[in-house]
């Protein structure tokens, strides 16, 4: 083979591994891992996403919440638990809704939009991992929705 057609085939070579690369990163969901947790999409779950889908799984309340405004809630997590999920749904990808969550201790873990569990779908699902081999910090939880981009009044669940 010639030297020009051995170049011409390592560039189509290297295209083509970019685009495998860049299409295999826009499918695998968001993971974010920092020295206490570890966060990655709750749709890696298929048994708890099974779960979901039947039905099993129910939120306490559906809230509302307009544009600008913000809404707390939170989550008590007792001794021994090593991960927990956060489960955000609004159903509605045209509007668009912010996560943050933070610890007993008053730290931010994340801040998470519509794609940071890997889909926009009007879904924030997560799954919060200790990452330091021991059970998270007992106490409560704040989970802070803030109305991103809202036409009118969105309804959510978490």
């Amino acid at each position: 083979m010639s030297l020009k057609k051995c170049g011409v085939v390592l560039v189509l070579l290297a295209m083509m591994v970019g685009a495998v690369t860049a299409s295999a990163g826009a499918a695998s969901p968001s993971k974010k891992i920092d020295n206490k947790y570890i966060i990655v999409s709750g749709y890696d779950e298929k048994s708890i996403e099974s779960i979901d889908n039947a039905g099993m799984v129910t939120a306490l309340g559906v809230y509302t919440i307009a544009q600008g405004q913000t809404n707390g809630h939170s989550k008590y997590i007792g001794p021994g638990c090593y991960d927990y999920y956060v489960d955000l749904n609004w159903g509605n990808s045209a509007n668009s809704l912010r996560l943050t969550i933070i610890d007993p201790s008053n730290v931010v873990i994340g801040t998470f939009y519509d794609s940071s569990d890997g889909r926009i779908d009007g879904r924030i699902y997560l799954h919060i991992i200790s990452n330091t081999g021991k059970p998270l910090d007992v106490g409560i939880y704040g989970h802070f929705v803030y109305g991103y981009k809202v036409t009118g009044v969105e309804d959510y669940t978490i």
